[in-house]
């Protein structure tokens, strides 16, 4: 994400000690803000949600996780999209 120009803002999860939820900011803030959700679903499902997910981070999430996808699809267009992970 770093070479996207993002950082890490904050870990989130109901349970102070499980980080299950990432959420992540341009590293310079634009007017108005734009922000990405990382979040885990199904034990082996992991969903990008935004405003509108450019094309670049979808590759880039495509490289990081290499093999280990199995499928992928638009869970709602242009706002979530979901990579189903092996196991």
């Amino acid at each position: 994400m770093s070479r996207l120009k993002h950082t890490e803002v904050h870990p989130l999860s109901a349970d102070q000690m499980d980080k299950d939820s990432l959420v992540f900011r341009e590293r310079e803030l634009p007017v108005p803000c734009e922000f990405l959700s990382v979040s885990f679903n199904q034990g082996d499902r992991l969903r990008l949600i935004a405003e509108d997910i450019p094309p670049e981070v979808l590759n880039t999430v495509r490289v990081l996780l290499g093999q280990t996808v199995q499928d992928e699809e638009w869970k709602i267009d242009h706002m979530a999209y979901e990579f189903k992970l092996f196991g």
